[in-house]
Protein backbone atom coordinates (compact mmCIF):
# COMPACT_ATOMS: atom_id res chain seq x y z
CA UNK A 1 0.00 0.00 0.00
CA UNK A 2 2.88 2.71 0.89
CA UNK A 3 4.45 1.69 -2.47
CA UNK A 4 1.43 2.82 -4.37
CA UNK A 5 1.28 5.75 -2.16
CA UNK A 6 5.00 6.99 -3.25
CA UNK A 7 3.98 5.69 -6.48
CA UNK A 8 1.31 8.42 -7.18
CA UNK A 9 3.37 10.98 -4.96
CA UNK A 10 6.13 10.78 -7.18
CA UNK A 11 3.97 10.84 -10.30
CA UNK A 12 2.05 13.74 -9.12
CA UNK A 13 5.45 15.18 -8.33
CA UNK A 14 6.57 14.82 -12.02
CA UNK A 15 3.42 15.91 -13.34
CA UNK A 16 3.45 19.31 -11.20
CA UNK A 17 6.97 20.02 -12.43
CA UNK A 18 6.42 19.04 -16.19
CA UNK A 19 8.37 21.36 -18.17
CA UNK A 20 6.35 20.80 -21.31
CA UNK A 21 2.78 22.16 -19.05
CA UNK A 22 1.82 24.46 -21.24
CA UNK A 23 0.80 27.18 -18.58
CA UNK A 24 -0.80 29.96 -20.90
CA UNK A 25 -1.65 29.63 -24.67
CA UNK A 26 -2.18 32.36 -27.07
CA UNK A 27 -6.16 32.75 -28.11
CA UNK A 28 -4.89 32.73 -31.94
CA UNK A 29 -2.67 29.36 -31.31
CA UNK A 30 -5.97 27.70 -30.01
CA UNK A 31 -7.00 24.72 -32.61
CA UNK A 32 -4.01 24.08 -34.08
CA UNK A 33 -2.42 20.91 -35.19
CA UNK A 34 0.50 21.05 -35.88
CA UNK A 35 3.43 18.63 -37.89
CA UNK A 36 7.25 19.28 -37.61
CA UNK A 37 9.05 19.51 -40.37
CA UNK A 38 12.42 17.26 -40.20
CA UNK A 39 14.49 19.52 -41.68
CA UNK A 40 16.79 21.79 -39.03
CA UNK A 41 16.91 25.60 -39.55
CA UNK A 42 18.31 28.28 -37.89
CA UNK A 43 18.45 31.93 -37.26
CA UNK A 44 20.75 34.90 -35.42
CA UNK A 45 20.06 36.15 -32.24
CA UNK A 46 21.02 39.38 -31.49
CA UNK A 47 24.40 38.53 -30.68
CA UNK A 48 25.07 37.43 -34.34
CA UNK A 49 25.18 33.34 -32.53
CA UNK A 50 22.75 30.26 -34.66
CA UNK A 51 19.91 29.41 -32.79
CA UNK A 52 17.33 26.27 -33.66
CA UNK A 53 14.10 27.18 -34.68
CA UNK A 54 11.46 25.14 -36.14
CA UNK A 55 9.33 24.43 -39.38
CA UNK A 56 5.75 23.78 -38.40
CA UNK A 57 2.80 22.51 -41.10
CA UNK A 58 -0.64 22.86 -40.35
CA UNK A 59 -3.32 20.91 -41.08
CA UNK A 60 -4.46 22.68 -44.53
CA UNK A 61 -0.24 22.88 -45.49
CA UNK A 62 0.25 26.28 -44.34
CA UNK A 63 4.19 26.92 -42.64
CA UNK A 64 4.96 28.23 -39.68
CA UNK A 65 7.71 28.88 -37.22
CA UNK A 66 8.49 28.16 -33.68
CA UNK A 67 10.84 29.15 -31.38
CA UNK A 68 11.16 27.32 -27.56
CA UNK A 69 13.53 29.09 -25.51
CA UNK A 70 14.64 29.97 -21.74
CA UNK A 71 15.36 33.61 -21.25
CA UNK A 72 16.43 35.47 -18.28
CA UNK A 73 14.01 38.36 -17.37
CA UNK A 74 16.71 40.92 -15.71
CA UNK A 75 14.82 43.00 -12.31
CA UNK A 76 17.16 45.07 -10.73
CA UNK A 77 19.52 43.03 -8.97
CA UNK A 78 17.73 39.74 -9.55
CA UNK A 79 17.11 37.47 -13.12
CA UNK A 80 14.69 34.74 -13.60
CA UNK A 81 14.49 32.23 -16.38
CA UNK A 82 10.94 32.28 -18.33
CA UNK A 83 10.20 29.27 -20.82
CA UNK A 84 8.24 30.80 -23.35
CA UNK A 85 7.49 29.58 -27.11
CA UNK A 86 6.81 32.03 -30.01
CA UNK A 87 5.39 31.34 -33.39
CA UNK A 88 5.36 33.36 -36.26
CA UNK A 89 3.56 33.04 -39.22
CA UNK A 90 5.11 32.32 -42.46
CA UNK A 91 5.08 35.52 -43.61
CA UNK A 92 7.61 36.71 -40.25
CA UNK A 93 4.14 38.05 -38.54
CA UNK A 94 3.60 37.29 -34.52
CA UNK A 95 1.59 34.70 -34.86
CA UNK A 96 1.34 33.47 -30.53
CA UNK A 97 2.77 32.62 -27.70
CA UNK A 98 2.94 29.94 -25.07
CA UNK A 99 4.50 29.63 -21.41
CA UNK A 100 5.33 26.50 -19.76
CA UNK A 101 7.08 25.54 -16.89
CA UNK A 102 5.33 27.90 -15.00
CA UNK A 103 3.49 31.21 -15.23
CA UNK A 104 5.22 34.59 -15.93
CA UNK A 105 5.46 36.65 -12.67
CA UNK A 106 5.84 40.46 -12.04
CA UNK A 107 8.05 42.40 -10.15
CA UNK A 108 6.43 41.44 -6.44
CA UNK A 109 6.62 37.73 -7.69
CA UNK A 110 2.49 37.67 -8.04
CA UNK A 111 1.13 35.65 -11.32
CA UNK A 112 0.09 36.45 -14.83
CA UNK A 113 -3.55 37.37 -14.40
CA UNK A 114 -5.54 36.26 -17.67
CA UNK A 115 -5.96 39.67 -18.40
CA UNK A 116 -2.56 40.34 -18.03
CA UNK A 117 -1.78 37.40 -20.97
CA UNK A 118 -4.45 39.27 -22.88
CA UNK A 119 -2.91 42.29 -22.26
CA UNK A 120 0.81 41.01 -23.04
CA UNK A 121 -0.85 39.52 -26.35
CA UNK A 122 -2.29 42.95 -27.60
CA UNK A 123 1.45 44.25 -26.90
CA UNK A 124 2.85 41.33 -28.62
CA UNK A 125 1.07 41.92 -31.95
CA UNK A 126 2.25 45.37 -32.22
CA UNK A 127 4.99 44.94 -34.80
CA UNK A 128 5.43 49.39 -34.13
CA UNK A 129 5.36 49.08 -30.45
CA UNK A 130 7.64 52.21 -28.66
CA UNK A 131 9.51 49.26 -26.87
CA UNK A 132 11.53 49.05 -30.20
CA UNK A 133 13.05 52.30 -29.72
CA UNK A 134 14.57 51.46 -25.84
CA UNK A 135 17.07 49.32 -24.31
CA UNK A 136 15.55 47.34 -21.48
CA UNK A 137 18.63 49.51 -19.18
CA UNK A 138 16.62 52.52 -20.10
CA UNK A 139 13.12 51.23 -19.06
CA UNK A 140 12.80 53.11 -15.81
CA UNK A 141 14.01 56.55 -14.42
CA UNK A 142 16.74 56.45 -12.33
CA UNK A 143 16.48 57.92 -8.66
CA UNK A 144 19.33 59.07 -7.36
CA UNK A 145 20.68 58.95 -3.68
CA UNK A 146 22.89 61.24 -2.02
CA UNK A 147 24.59 58.03 -0.43
CA UNK A 148 28.30 58.01 -2.14
CA UNK A 149 28.21 54.26 -2.00
CA UNK A 150 24.85 54.39 -4.16
CA UNK A 151 25.81 54.78 -7.24
CA UNK A 152 22.06 54.81 -8.13
CA UNK A 153 18.76 52.73 -7.71
CA UNK A 154 16.00 52.21 -10.44
CA UNK A 155 13.01 54.00 -10.05
CA UNK A 156 9.13 54.11 -11.63
CA UNK A 157 8.70 52.79 -15.27
CA UNK A 158 8.82 56.10 -18.01
CA UNK A 159 5.45 56.93 -18.73
CA UNK A 160 5.72 56.24 -22.84
CA UNK A 161 6.91 52.77 -21.94
CA UNK A 162 4.19 51.84 -19.15
CA UNK A 163 1.70 52.31 -21.65
CA UNK A 164 3.27 49.70 -23.83
CA UNK A 165 3.57 47.08 -21.21
CA UNK A 166 1.98 45.09 -18.65
CA UNK A 167 1.46 46.65 -15.48
CA UNK A 168 4.60 45.65 -13.53
CA UNK A 169 6.02 43.86 -15.64
CA UNK A 170 7.86 46.21 -18.25
CA UNK A 171 11.03 43.74 -18.44
CA UNK A 172 9.33 40.86 -19.26
CA UNK A 173 7.01 42.67 -21.89
CA UNK A 174 10.60 44.04 -23.28
CA UNK A 175 12.16 41.10 -23.52
CA UNK A 176 9.35 38.48 -25.32
CA UNK A 177 8.75 41.49 -27.25
CA UNK A 178 12.34 41.91 -28.86
CA UNK A 179 12.86 38.54 -28.97
CA UNK A 180 9.60 38.79 -31.63
CA UNK A 181 10.50 41.24 -33.28
CA UNK A 182 13.81 42.70 -33.58
CA UNK A 183 15.66 41.06 -36.31
CA UNK A 184 13.52 37.66 -36.41
CA UNK A 185 10.45 38.93 -38.91
CA UNK A 186 12.99 39.29 -41.73
CA UNK A 187 14.91 35.70 -40.81
CA UNK A 188 11.78 34.39 -41.06
CA UNK A 189 10.93 35.47 -44.26
CA UNK A 190 14.37 34.52 -46.02
CA UNK A 191 13.34 30.93 -44.48
CA UNK A 192 10.06 31.11 -45.95
CA UNK A 193 11.31 32.34 -49.28
CA UNK A 194 13.87 28.99 -48.96
CA UNK A 195 10.98 26.74 -48.30
CA UNK A 196 9.39 27.99 -51.79
CA UNK A 197 11.94 27.58 -53.22
CA UNK A 198 12.53 24.15 -52.37
CA UNK A 199 8.78 23.25 -52.53
CA UNK A 200 6.75 25.85 -54.85
CA UNK A 201 3.94 23.71 -54.09
CA UNK A 202 3.56 25.31 -50.95
CA UNK A 203 2.97 28.12 -52.87
CA UNK A 204 -0.35 26.35 -53.65
CA UNK A 205 -1.67 25.33 -50.60
CA UNK A 206 -0.63 29.29 -48.99
CA UNK A 207 -2.96 30.54 -52.20
CA UNK A 208 -5.82 28.00 -50.75
CA UNK A 209 -6.02 30.10 -47.72
CA UNK A 210 -5.67 33.59 -48.63
CA UNK A 211 -8.78 35.13 -47.88
CA UNK A 212 -6.69 38.61 -47.87
CA UNK A 213 -4.12 38.63 -50.42
CA UNK A 214 -1.89 39.02 -47.58
CA UNK A 215 0.23 35.54 -48.58
CA UNK A 216 -0.23 37.07 -52.19
CA UNK A 217 1.41 40.13 -51.17
CA UNK A 218 3.82 38.83 -49.32
CA UNK A 219 4.74 37.04 -51.73
CA UNK A 220 4.96 39.43 -53.86
CA UNK A 221 7.31 41.32 -52.07
CA UNK A 222 9.68 38.32 -52.40
CA UNK A 223 9.52 38.63 -55.87
CA UNK A 224 10.50 42.02 -56.14
CA UNK A 225 13.27 42.09 -54.28
CA UNK A 226 15.01 39.87 -55.83
CA UNK A 227 14.03 36.37 -53.46
CA UNK A 228 12.97 33.77 -56.25
CA UNK A 229 15.20 34.21 -59.82
CA UNK A 230 14.33 31.99 -62.44
CA UNK A 231 11.71 30.45 -61.19
CA UNK A 232 8.97 29.15 -63.57
CA UNK A 233 5.64 30.02 -61.21
CA UNK A 234 7.06 33.78 -61.26
CA UNK A 235 5.70 34.94 -64.35
CA UNK A 236 2.36 33.69 -64.04
CA UNK A 237 2.00 34.63 -60.67
CA UNK A 238 3.11 38.44 -61.47
CA UNK A 239 0.28 37.98 -64.22
CA UNK A 240 -2.88 37.06 -61.92
CA UNK A 241 -1.42 39.38 -59.53
CA UNK A 242 -2.16 42.35 -62.29
CA UNK A 243 -5.11 41.37 -63.37
CA UNK A 244 -7.11 41.04 -59.84
CA UNK A 245 -9.05 43.72 -58.50
CA UNK A 246 -6.91 43.74 -54.69
CA UNK A 247 -6.60 46.71 -53.98
CA UNK A 248 -3.78 49.89 -54.03
CA UNK A 249 -0.85 47.72 -52.05
CA UNK A 250 -1.75 44.54 -53.83
CA UNK A 251 -1.28 46.17 -57.90
CA UNK A 252 1.93 48.43 -56.75
CA UNK A 253 3.66 45.26 -55.08
CA UNK A 254 2.79 43.70 -58.86
CA UNK A 255 3.68 46.33 -60.27
CA UNK A 256 7.14 46.55 -58.95
CA UNK A 257 7.52 42.93 -59.72
CA UNK A 258 7.88 42.92 -63.17
CA UNK A 259 11.40 43.42 -63.43
CA UNK A 260 11.71 40.31 -61.93
CA UNK A 261 10.24 38.30 -64.58
CA UNK A 262 11.03 36.40 -67.74
CA UNK A 263 10.67 38.54 -71.01
CA UNK A 264 11.61 35.94 -73.14
CA UNK A 265 8.66 34.04 -72.30
CA UNK A 266 5.84 35.03 -74.92
CA UNK A 267 2.51 34.42 -73.38
CA UNK A 268 3.76 36.80 -70.37
CA UNK A 269 4.95 39.40 -72.67
CA UNK A 270 1.38 38.67 -74.56
CA UNK A 271 -0.54 38.76 -71.31
CA UNK A 272 1.39 42.15 -70.25
CA UNK A 273 0.44 43.90 -73.43
CA UNK A 274 -3.23 43.11 -73.24
CA UNK A 275 -3.00 44.26 -69.65
CA UNK A 276 -0.85 47.44 -70.41
CA UNK A 277 -3.09 48.24 -73.49
CA UNK A 278 -6.04 49.01 -70.68
CA UNK A 279 -4.19 50.96 -68.36
CA UNK A 280 -4.69 54.48 -67.62
CA UNK A 281 -1.92 57.28 -68.18
CA UNK A 282 -0.66 57.39 -64.37
CA UNK A 283 -0.91 53.61 -64.64
CA UNK A 284 1.21 52.61 -67.64
CA UNK A 285 3.80 55.54 -66.65
CA UNK A 286 4.01 53.10 -62.94
CA UNK A 287 4.70 50.11 -65.53
CA UNK A 288 7.49 52.02 -67.61
CA UNK A 289 9.22 53.14 -64.20
CA UNK A 290 9.90 49.47 -63.59
CA UNK A 291 10.47 48.82 -67.66
CA UNK A 292 13.18 51.08 -67.24
CA UNK A 293 15.29 48.55 -64.76
CA UNK A 294 14.98 45.81 -67.90
CA UNK A 295 18.51 45.05 -70.16
CA UNK A 296 16.04 44.43 -72.80
CA UNK A 297 12.01 45.20 -73.73
CA UNK A 298 11.00 43.07 -76.68
CA UNK A 299 9.82 44.59 -79.59
CA UNK A 300 5.81 43.94 -79.26
CA UNK A 301 6.13 45.09 -75.67
CA UNK A 302 8.19 48.53 -76.85
CA UNK A 303 5.22 48.96 -80.14
CA UNK A 304 2.84 48.90 -77.12
CA UNK A 305 4.09 51.38 -74.95
CA UNK A 306 4.87 54.20 -78.08
CA UNK A 307 1.40 53.08 -79.92
CA UNK A 308 -0.68 56.12 -80.41
CA UNK A 309 1.64 58.19 -78.52
CA UNK A 310 0.92 61.82 -80.30
CA UNK A 311 -1.93 61.70 -78.39
CA UNK A 312 -0.46 60.99 -75.27
CA UNK A 313 0.04 63.29 -72.59
CA UNK A 314 3.38 65.12 -72.64
CA UNK A 315 4.72 63.65 -69.35
CA UNK A 316 4.36 60.39 -71.05
CA UNK A 317 6.28 60.60 -74.00
CA UNK A 318 8.87 62.10 -71.66
CA UNK A 319 9.07 58.30 -69.76
CA UNK A 320 9.39 57.03 -73.25
CA UNK A 321 12.38 58.90 -74.08
CA UNK A 322 13.77 58.32 -71.10
CA UNK A 323 13.01 54.65 -71.24
CA UNK A 324 14.67 53.79 -74.44
CA UNK A 325 17.24 56.44 -74.41
CA UNK A 326 20.14 54.17 -73.49
CA UNK A 327 18.69 50.69 -75.43
CA UNK A 328 20.91 51.20 -78.66
CA UNK A 329 17.91 48.61 -80.66
CA UNK A 330 15.36 51.19 -79.80
CA UNK A 331 17.29 54.66 -81.19
CA UNK A 332 15.68 54.27 -84.73
CA UNK A 333 11.99 54.11 -82.97
CA UNK A 334 12.37 56.97 -81.12
CA UNK A 335 13.49 59.53 -84.12
CA UNK A 336 10.78 58.39 -85.90
CA UNK A 337 8.46 59.74 -82.91
CA UNK A 338 10.22 62.55 -82.73
CA UNK A 339 10.14 63.40 -86.27
CA UNK A 340 6.43 62.65 -86.56
CA UNK A 341 5.60 64.89 -83.18
CA UNK A 342 4.87 68.40 -83.67
CA UNK A 343 6.34 71.05 -81.11
CA UNK A 344 5.37 71.07 -77.62
CA UNK A 345 5.18 74.36 -74.91
CA UNK A 346 6.87 71.87 -72.82
CA UNK A 347 10.65 73.01 -72.57
CA UNK A 348 11.69 69.35 -71.25
CA UNK A 349 10.10 67.18 -73.94
CA UNK A 350 10.94 69.66 -76.63
CA UNK A 351 14.44 69.67 -75.85
CA UNK A 352 14.30 66.11 -75.64
CA UNK A 353 12.17 65.77 -79.43
CA UNK A 354 14.95 68.08 -80.66
CA UNK A 355 18.36 65.49 -79.72
CA UNK A 356 16.47 62.85 -82.25
CA UNK A 357 15.19 65.49 -85.03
Amino acid sequence: MASIYYLILTIWILLSNDPDKVFFRSEKLQGFAFTELEDEFFILDDKGEEIQIVALIDERGMLYWHRRLLTPVCLTGECNLIDIGIFWKCTGEFLGLEIYGEHLTKTDHSEFSEKDYKRLTEILENDWSKLREYEISDLVDEVWDDNPNVDGTSGATKKEIAAEAVEDAVYTTHTIWHLIHVGEKEQIRELTASELTKDPSLLEKFLANDNTNIIREFVLKLISTGKFVEEEWVNTFVIESLEMEGGRELNSLATKSLPRCDYSDHWFVNRLIAIYSGLNTEEKIKFISEFQHLNYIPTDLSNAIVANISSQQDWYIVKVFQLFKDKEEHQGLLKNIAGNLESKDNPLLENILKGYR
